[in-house]
């Protein structure tokens, strides 16, 4: 399609003469007219006006895109590639592993809180230079009036629990040691009552300076310990689903893993605390057919499972209180799952 900026300045000139003006020129071209027209022929006939926004040539809100311009605005953004977060590891040279500590479902805010094993998680975690941690999400309990439990029940009002998520994980960040952050179901809360793009984790993380993962994130590990060094590839979500019982959760991780390639799937918003093998048979490059596995693990809670609660209300299997951790070996290429 024939642009404005493919013409000269004169044959812009010489086209509104021929035809009279400029809308009349651009129709006779095959052109649909827009404001870039309009612009480019004032630019080139080099008129001068003491009132410009009058007759059937103005158009209100003409800072509007028009469409071969919008075209190329979204063209250009849609057209995006997503990588991996990569995460390096140095350690002393007898360290045999780094321990990543994944945590999640904290649910700041209510009493049934398990607000001090929480705390004494990030302290062991930053405790020993051979540890770190990913959040899983769900830092927060915040609840709204649509949400299935009442904002009656939290006695943290929500600047509070972000303040307090900010200062149980200020530490680790400082260190160097708080890799990611993901979002989960009750992060979302104010987007899905609202409508507005809005994610407390993403202002945390940002204060913090750590990266911010969304609800699920792939992550490259180079692990390295004197001259040894290991890369691993994890995939991280908050989690989905209801599933009551432990093989109702464990079908959910399997599933995750059965669509994405990597060393291990962690995931959590179950409340579960457990990890188990996902295996598959496959042809190794020597033609011997062998079996293969990685762990898939859940990722625990920081709520209790106590009386007037939304959990005994919907009569869930009580939560054990505490986070998994995946073991990245330095020697050999492994992933053990701790829980």
């Amino acid at each position: 399609m024939l642009k404005p900026q493919y013409l000269t300045p004169q044959q812009l000139c010489d086209l509104s003469n021929e035809y009279g003006g400029y809308r009349a020129a651009v129709a006779a071209l095959g052109c649909e007219w827009s404001g870039s027209w309009g612009r480019a022929f004032k630019a080139a006939c080099g008129e001068a006006a003491l009132f410009e926004n009058t007759g059937a040539e103005f158009v209100r809100f003409d800072n509007e895109l028009d469409t071969e311009a919008l075209h190329e605005w979204y063209l250009e953004r849609t057209d995006r590639r997503e990588y991996a977060l990569d995460i390096d590891i140095n350690l002393p040279s007898s360290t045999e592993y780094y321990n990543c500590v994944l945590s999640g479902d904290v649910h700041l805010g209510p009493l049934e809180c398990a607000y001090g094993e929480w705390y004494d998680l990030c302290k062991w975690t930053l405790a020993d230079e051979s540890r770190g941690m990913i959040f899983q999400g769900d830092g927060l309990n915040l609840n709204t009036k649509d949400a299935p439990s009442s904002p009656a029940q939290d006695r943290l009002t929500f600047p509070q629990q972000v303040e307090l998520l900010t200062y149980n994980l200020r530490p680790l960040a400082d260190a160097g040691r708080l890799h990611m952050m993901l979002r989960g179901n009750h992060d979302d809360r104010i987007r899905r009552a609202t409508g507005v793009d809005e994610c407390p984790i993403r202002h945390v993380a940002k204060d913090l300076g750590v990266p911010y993962g969304g609800y699920e994130q792939f992550v490259r590990w180079r692990v390295r310990a004197g001259d040894r060094e290991q890369m691993y590839i994890g995939y991280h979500h908050h989690g989905r689903g209801a599933a009551r019982t432990p093989g109702g959760v464990l079908n959910s991780l399997i599933q995750m893993a059965q669509m994405v390639s990597s060393d291990y799937v962690a995931a959590g918003h179950t409340h579960r605390l457990f990890s188990h093998w996902f295996t598959w048979r496959e042809v190794a490059a020597d033609g011997e057919i062998v079996v293969r596995k990685i762990p898939v693990v859940n990722t625990g809670s920081y709520q209790r499972t106590q009386g007037e609660t939304y959990s005994t209300r919907n009569a869930f299997s009580p939560a054990v209180i505490g986070a998994a951790s995946i073991h990245l070996y330095t020697s050999k290429h492994s992933v053990h799952a701790r829980t």
